[in-house]
């Protein structure tokens, strides 16, 4: 079971997390990721490729859990290499994609049991993981990460 535990609460952006967990055997569940502007003002979001979040993946605060986020973007990208469900080349120019006030962008993440991102395998042990980047670990919503926490437990 994956629940989401803490979220930023800024005035400029929401953020949404929707878990879903598809009858699948390598798949543990799907997140679904949204930031909307929210304010009168552009929100921008700091990543590596691809847009709109890069590549993500779920480490263990205190631990050596780890969970490998993969998306269906990686393989569209012409700035990220695939081969099956890993990852062979990472570029990491460093993208922004600004929002409008009441603008969104979403995308969909599988945390799967047979993807590798890099280093990052998914090493699936109960506890709480922080929702980081992959690669130069950017990924920020408007210079600063939003520090987005995930609980596994045993279901």
């Amino acid at each position: 079971m994956i629940d989401v535990i803490d979220r930023p609460d800024p005035e400029a952006y929401s953020i949404e997390f929707a878990v879903s967990y598809p009858d699948e055997e390598r798949v543990v569940a799907d997140l679904q990721i949204a930031v909307t502007a929210n304010a009168d003002e552009t929100v921008g979001i700091s990543t590596d490729p691809p847009r709109p979040f890069g590549i993500l993946a779920g480490k263990e605060v205190d631990g050596a859990g780890s969970l490998a986020f993969w998306s269906a973007d990686y393989e569209t990208s012409d700035l990220v290499g695939t081969e099956g469900h890993s990852l062979t080349q990472m570029t990491q120019p460093g993208l922004i994609t600004r929002l409008q006030p009441g603008e969104s962008v979403r995308s969909t993440y599988s945390v799967r049991r047979d993807a590798e991102l890099g280093s990052v395998t998914t090493n699936l042990l109960p506890g709480i993981y922080e929702v980081v980047g992959v690669g130069s670990d950017l990924f920020e919503v408007n210079g600063t990460s939003p520090d987005v926490t995930l609980q596994i437990s045993e279901s």
